[in-house]
């Protein structure tokens, strides 16, 4: 596959990320450590390739806005660093193999599981107090 279909590819894979994966804002921080520098390695190299290159221009900047919400996104919503550090390296594990499908598959596993706990569950009942 040739270096312009691949840039093609990836620039379509992105707009249809950002379409499908509608993210809530429940981001982590990025974790300090390697982690985190492994992270901002990534972010600054699509800058790079954004600055530098005209070929990638068009595709580095969708690529930065599809990463951060993917990466970022937090397991549950009393999530500790400690899993945040664990996902973020994963994610940036598959980022870095262009394995899009598990990172759009797990944000979709995390943004249903979310909607599932926001739902009140109609056997429980709010008991007021009357002083």
């Amino acid at each position: 596959m040739g270096q312009d279909e691949r840039l093609k590819e990836n620039q379509k894979k992105s707009v249809g990320i950002s379409k499908n994966c509608k993210m809530e804002k429940k981001y982590m921080q990025i974790p300090r450590g390697k982690a985190g520098k492994t992270l901002i390695a990534e972010v600054a190299r699509l800058i790079r390739l954004f600055n530098s290159s005209k070929r990638w221009e068009s595709v580095a900047i969708h690529m930065l806005q599809v990463l951060l919400p993917l990466i970022l996104q937090k397991s549950s919503l009393k999530s500790k660093n400690r899993e945040h550090v664990k996902y973020l390296n994963k994610r940036m594990e598959w980022w870095k193999h262009e394995k899009l499908e598990e990172l759009i598959s797990e944000c979709e596993a995390i943004q249903k599981d979310s909607k599932d706990q926001s739902k009140p569950k109609n056997n429980q009942t709010r008991k007021l107090s009357v002083d």
